[in-house]
């Protein structure tokens, strides 16, 4: 259920202040080697904002975003946000913070993750 599988590579998204820069409301996703840059002028706009389980973002760069670099969010206890991976990226000046990887999700682990 929610199993996109897309894969997203090599894109920038640039001076776009009205806007998030990638939204991966699916799981199973890779995102890699792409930028965002100037995006977003609230904190509630983002460069990743992830709201399932099981998404790679590897090799990523935010710079001057609005909110957070990436916000992996989940608010509902019947999707599962496990297994989000964020590998080998750069956060430059975010508005807000970083990174934050929150969820509602009960009773999940993360078997990659001793006593996780």
């Amino acid at each position: 259920m929610g199993h996109q599988r897309a894969l997203i590579t090599r894109c920038i998204v640039h001076d776009s202040y009205l806007a998030t820069g990638f939204v991966l409301n699916s799981a199973a996703n890779v995102v890699s080697d792409c930028k965002v840059i100037r995006v977003g002028s609230s904190s509630t706009q983002h460069g990743f904002y992830i709201q399932q389980g099981q998404n790679v973002i590897d090799r990523w760069c935010c710079e001057g975003v609005g909110g957070y670099s990436i916000h992996g969010y989940i608010d509902t206890t019947t999707t599962d946000a496990t297994g989000n991976r964020y590998l080998n990226g750069v956060s430059i000046n975010p508005g807000t913070q970083h990174l934050i990887a929150s969820s509602a999700t009960a009773g999940s682990t993360n078997p990659d993750i001793p006593n996780g």
